[in-house]
């Protein structure tokens, strides 16, 4: 597991990177929301995008991105979800 130096939109917590089986896994670990990449396809992106730089430095952009634009749905939903729990109920 290693501890990146981008920070969570929402929390401020440093997220964290690590791989299981087959895939990359990028998140907050304080907020709960984590985006999955398949290992192989998000190597090779970055091997094509960002020729000579540094692959885990360009791979930890590429994922922080996809964990950006996965987030937003995540907490979207998440906010969705208490603003149905906490509507007042028909008596």
């Amino acid at each position: 597991m290693a501890l990146l130096r981008y920070k969570c939109p929402y929390c401020g917590s440093r997220l964290v990177m690590f791989s299981r089986l087959d895939v990359i896994v990028i998140g907050c670990s304080k907020c709960g929301i984590y985006v999955m990449v398949d290992a192989e396809e998000a190597v090779n992106e970055v091997k094509a995008e960002d020729v000579g730089k540094p692959i885990e430095k360009a791979l930890a952009r590429k994922l922080y991105k996809k964990y950006l634009m996965y987030s937003v749905k995540a907490m979207a939903r998440r906010e969705n979800a208490k603003s149905i729990n906490n509507s007042p109920k028909d008596r």
